[in-house]
């Protein structure tokens, strides 16, 4: 039985109807089709699915999305500022080659490939 979840993902309200056991990475990234937000170990232990959620720093592969019900949460997305990158994006993109919306994965051997 789905349920409804109400949510403010940056910035913009959110009114969803989910399956109570949907993983709150699932409804950003399959739902609302934002993919800056990873579920890359299925461990919680790489933290590339980190959000915030009301100021707070919170692995989203880890907890329902009906436990952030009427709260507010914050992507890599959400992180910029018209566009200038926040310095988290900045950071990623400079050190590790990820841009804002896709991940890029460096292999052994200096090839890039992207995931997103």
């Amino acid at each position: 039985m789905k349920q409804q979840l109400n949510i403010v993902v940056n910035g913009e309200p959110y009114d969803l109807f989910i399956e109570s056991k949907t993983l709150l990475v699932q409804v950003i990234r399959e739902m609302l089709g934002l993919r800056g937000t990873h579920q890359a170990c299925d461990s919680s232990s790489c933290a590339a699915c980190t959000v915030i959620i009301d100021g707070m720093a919170v692995k989203s592969c880890s907890i329902l999305a009906l436990q952030v019900n009427g709260k507010s949460v914050t992507t890599i997305e959400g992180l910029a500022e018209g566009t200038n990158l926040h310095p988290v994006q900045a950071g990623f993109h400079r050190q590790l080659g990820f841009p804002v919306r896709f991940l890029h994965l460096r292999s052994d051997h200096g090839s890039q490939s992207s995931v997103g």
